[in-house]
Protein backbone atom coordinates (compact mmCIF):
# COMPACT_ATOMS: atom_id res chain seq x y z
CA UNK A 1 0.00 0.00 0.00
CA UNK A 2 1.14 3.75 -1.03
CA UNK A 3 0.64 6.86 0.86
CA UNK A 4 1.22 10.21 -0.82
CA UNK A 5 1.58 13.26 2.12
CA UNK A 6 1.25 16.33 1.05
CA UNK A 7 4.09 18.92 2.40
CA UNK A 8 4.67 21.54 -0.32
CA UNK A 9 2.53 24.51 0.85
CA UNK A 10 3.51 27.72 2.53
CA UNK A 11 1.83 27.01 5.48
CA UNK A 12 0.54 30.34 5.45
CA UNK A 13 -2.33 30.07 8.27
CA UNK A 14 0.48 29.21 10.81
CA UNK A 15 2.59 32.41 10.42
CA UNK A 16 5.21 33.51 11.96
CA UNK A 17 5.77 29.72 12.46
CA UNK A 18 6.14 28.23 9.44
CA UNK A 19 8.46 31.89 7.96
CA UNK A 20 11.22 29.80 9.39
CA UNK A 21 9.82 26.13 9.98
CA UNK A 22 8.20 24.11 7.05
CA UNK A 23 4.78 23.62 8.23
CA UNK A 24 5.52 19.51 8.20
CA UNK A 25 7.93 19.76 10.81
CA UNK A 26 5.73 21.90 13.34
CA UNK A 27 6.76 20.41 16.20
CA UNK A 28 3.18 18.52 18.14
CA UNK A 29 4.61 17.95 21.55
CA UNK A 30 7.77 18.13 20.47
CA UNK A 31 7.36 15.81 17.51
CA UNK A 32 7.47 17.45 14.25
CA UNK A 33 4.31 16.22 12.03
CA UNK A 34 5.90 14.51 9.16
CA UNK A 35 7.40 12.26 12.21
CA UNK A 36 4.00 11.66 13.08
CA UNK A 37 2.77 11.01 9.76
CA UNK A 38 5.27 8.70 8.93
CA UNK A 39 4.66 6.85 12.04
CA UNK A 40 1.33 6.29 11.25
CA UNK A 41 2.25 5.18 8.10
CA UNK A 42 4.58 2.63 9.37
CA UNK A 43 2.02 1.27 11.90
CA UNK A 44 -1.05 0.73 8.97
CA UNK A 45 1.57 -1.59 7.17
CA UNK A 46 2.51 1.29 4.13
CA UNK A 47 4.80 0.12 2.13
CA UNK A 48 6.07 3.25 0.33
CA UNK A 49 5.61 6.73 1.04
CA UNK A 50 5.40 9.64 -1.60
CA UNK A 51 5.89 13.57 -0.25
CA UNK A 52 5.56 16.74 -1.76
CA UNK A 53 7.65 19.51 -1.46
CA UNK A 54 7.98 23.16 -2.13
CA UNK A 55 8.42 25.93 0.48
CA UNK A 56 11.67 25.17 2.58
CA UNK A 57 12.07 22.08 0.89
CA UNK A 58 15.75 21.79 2.02
CA UNK A 59 14.91 21.37 5.57
CA UNK A 60 12.07 18.80 4.80
CA UNK A 61 14.89 17.14 2.98
CA UNK A 62 17.57 17.42 5.67
CA UNK A 63 14.65 15.70 8.12
CA UNK A 64 13.88 12.47 5.82
CA UNK A 65 17.49 11.62 5.36
CA UNK A 66 17.90 11.93 9.33
CA UNK A 67 14.83 9.92 10.36
CA UNK A 68 13.05 7.56 7.24
CA UNK A 69 14.36 4.51 8.58
CA UNK A 70 11.98 1.09 7.00
CA UNK A 71 9.45 2.80 4.60
CA UNK A 72 11.00 4.04 1.43
CA UNK A 73 10.41 7.56 0.58
CA UNK A 74 10.03 9.69 -2.52
CA UNK A 75 10.39 12.70 -2.52
CA UNK A 76 8.32 14.68 -5.28
CA UNK A 77 10.00 18.67 -5.65
CA UNK A 78 7.35 20.70 -7.45
CA UNK A 79 9.25 24.08 -9.05
CA UNK A 80 5.93 26.14 -8.89
CA UNK A 81 2.86 24.51 -6.44
CA UNK A 82 0.53 22.29 -8.48
CA UNK A 83 -2.56 22.42 -6.29
CA UNK A 84 -3.72 19.40 -3.91
CA UNK A 85 -2.54 16.32 -5.66
CA UNK A 86 -0.97 17.96 -8.78
CA UNK A 87 1.99 16.60 -8.14
CA UNK A 88 0.29 13.11 -9.03
CA UNK A 89 -0.82 14.10 -12.46
CA UNK A 90 2.71 16.45 -13.25
CA UNK A 91 6.00 15.02 -14.38
CA UNK A 92 7.67 16.57 -11.33
CA UNK A 93 11.43 15.27 -10.64
CA UNK A 94 11.65 12.25 -7.95
CA UNK A 95 14.38 11.11 -5.41
CA UNK A 96 14.30 7.92 -3.54
CA UNK A 97 15.23 8.24 -0.11
CA UNK A 98 15.09 4.72 2.25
Amino acid sequence: MKAFLLAAGHGTRLRPITDTIPKCLVPIQGVPILALWLQCCKRLGIDEVMINLHAHAAPVREFLRQNVADTPVRIVEEAELLGSAGTLRGEPRLDRLG
